[in-house]
């Protein structure tokens, strides 16, 4: 299968739809809860992305890999609602993938980002993520962004560390042939690097804090005038703004 023939999207998206119904049902959710779309023309600046997932509720913005029909199906009535998950279908893979691989390796995608997905209807869920991604991610750029081997310090984040152990725990069960495959590959090997099943979701704020605490200087210096424990408070609400404060006596 030669990568981006019409013959190999074919046969991911065979794969894609052939995952889909035990990994939601793997991560606890009805099919009412949940959706996905295919993209098939990912933009270039999120095409190191094998997909993402959209919280319910919100408005995609930008639209990322959406179609307008997809946007606008999305973004409808009880639809938008949903936990929502667009697959990059043109996602780069190594050569060697046959179907099994593929399979398998779509599998991974969506338990990862289904796991997301439970971490956000947890108690506490959306503030973590709000932490992550407003607070986290600028202190993580700013230590190794552009640095080769950087993502390892995304991958290290709760939130990450949560969604490749579901990942993991998922495939080794079903395609215990493939994890060597996966493993070797740059690309997804993150998302088979663990034994144990992720940690308690209702957990994630506290973790998040206490990650971004590792990097407490680089976070002061991003908050300026402002205190980091202030801006805790706006994304994770007043039990985050306290953890901080504990951990900085």
């Amino acid at each position: 299968m030669t990568i981006g023939s019409t013959p190999d999207l074919d046969a991911r998206r065979r794969a894609v739809a052939a995952v889909w119904d035990d990994a939601v049902e793997a991560a606890g959710f009805s099919q009412d809860q949940v959706a996905y779309w295919i993209s098939e023309e990912t933009p270039s600046e999120i095409r190191d992305r094998a997909a993402m997932y959209f919280l319910p509720g919100s408005d995609p913005d930008p639209p990322y890999a959406f179609s307008e029909a997809q946007l606008a199906e999305a973004t409808y009535d009880a639809m938008a609602e949903r936990h929502r998950i667009v697959i990059h279908i043109d996602f780069e893979l190594p050569e060697n993938f046959d179907l099994a691989a593929i399979q398998a390796f779509f599998a991974a995608v969506f338990r990862h980002e289904l796991e997301h997905a439970r971490q956000a209807d947890a108690p506490d869920g959306r503030r973590a993520l709000e932490v992550d991604q407003n607070l986290v991610d600028p202190v993580l750029s700013m230590r190794a962004g552009g640095i080769k081997g950087g993502a390892e310090y995304y991958n290290m984040k709760p939130s990450e560390l949560d969604a490749n152990a579901a990942a993991s725990v998922h495939v080794r069960s079903r395609f215990p042939d493939q994890v060597p495959i996966l493993l070797a590959a740059e690309v997804c090997g993150a998302m088979l690097r663990s034994n144990t099943e992720p940690e308690d979701p209702a957990s994630l704020l506290r973790r998040t804090v206490c990650f971004l605490f590792q990097f407490r200087s680089i976070a002061e210096a991003l908050s300026e005038s402002v205190p980091v424990a202030s801006r805790l408070d706006l994304y994770g609400g007043a039990d985050a703004a306290a953890i901080w404060d504990h951990l900085t006596v």
